[in-house]
């Protein structure tokens, strides 16, 4: 009975650390819209985002369409992405990023229900 219990325990003891280190991930698209190459942060659809080793963390895995190995100094303004990151506080931190083509989804004056803009104002 000692040695059964006390293989549950070291088994116990064995998985405590990986069920820690599992860490809570979301995913989600967005359009970049600024990014600082001096603290490795991005703005990406109104939420800072934070790229890797400034707070010790490990450098995400970023595919860009013609580069499959990219880097965060890669990143330009306006690229569609998709990504995964954690969104517990203090940081939101870039897990994987991909890019996405051009036309990953439509511009608002493309779907169905948008009004057109027929003239101008006083006509």
């Amino acid at each position: 009975m000692k040695n059964v219990l006390l293989i549950v325990l070291v088994s116990l003891l064995t998985l405590a650390p990986l069920a820690q280190a599992a860490e809570e991930w979301a995913e989600k698209e967005g359009v970049v819209r600024e990014i600082d190459l001096a603290t490795r942060t991005a703005i990406i659809s109104g939420f800072r985002y934070y790229f890797g080793t400034s707070f010790g963390y490990q450098t995400p895995e970023i595919e860009l369409l013609l580069y499959p190995r990219g880097t965060f100094e890669m990143l330009q303004v306006g690229m569609k992405v998709q990504f995964h990151y954690t969104p517990r506080k203090p940081y939101r931190r870039i897990l994987r990023l991909r890019q996405l083509p051009d036309d990953a989804w439509r511009d608002n004056d493309e779907l169905p229900d948008a009004i057109p803009i027929t003239g101008t104002k006083g006509t």
